[in-house]
């Protein structure tokens, strides 16, 4: 009896850290997760910033998030902080805590096409999870199809309305 007894408990206990464990997860905050030392961001959304004021940003004239009381805004290439209002028809990567913007990293300006297109430099290191990861943190959607080159110094064009990389090729160090 003592044996299943004892079974028993550290079942009960196994069950409780589990849960400790977890349930700071239920609860993202995105704040809680961005750093800047070039960890991978990625973001809950992207797009072109459409509308921007003091307290929401519009992506793609349709999903808008207020901002939080806390928000960190910054540019991917510096990671300085960047007012967001200068963001206005960039591309822009969003971090959500529920439906509140956390942080929002500029990642480029549009250029009218067509195809539109948005131009990003930075130091290639990898694909993982459908994402091209750079030495700067920002972590880009690959598009279907795309090759990667080695890692390095690249130059990429987004595809702004679909979200994806539509080319990425080496350059030179600079």
């Amino acid at each position: 009896m003592k044996h299943v007894a004892t079974v028993k408990h550290v079942a009960a206990v196994s069950l409780v850290v589990l849960l400790v464990a977890l349930v700071p997860g239920c609860n993202r905050d995105a704040r809680d997760s961005l750093v800047l030392d070039g960890r991978p961001r990625v973001p809950d959304d992207e797009g072109i910033a459409t509308s921007v004021t003091a307290k929401r940003i519009v992506l793609d004239g349709r999903r808008a998030y207020s901002f939080s009381s806390e928000l960190a805004s910054f540019s991917t290439y510096t990671m300085k902080v960047a007012a967001v209002r200068s963001y206005r028809g960039q591309y822009v990567h969003v971090g959500l805590n529920g439906t509140k913007a956390e942080w929002v990293a500029g990642i480029g300006a549009v250029l009218p096409g067509p195809p539109d297109e948005v131009v990003y430099r930075g130091v290639f290191e990898r694909v993982k999870a459908g994402r091209a990861e750079f030495r700067d943190g920002t972590a880009l959607r690959t598009g279907a199809g795309l090759t990667p080159p080695p890692a390095g110094p690249v130059h990429v064009v987004l595809d702004p309305r679909q979200h994806e990389i539509r080319s990425m090729a080496p350059t030179a160090a600079s």
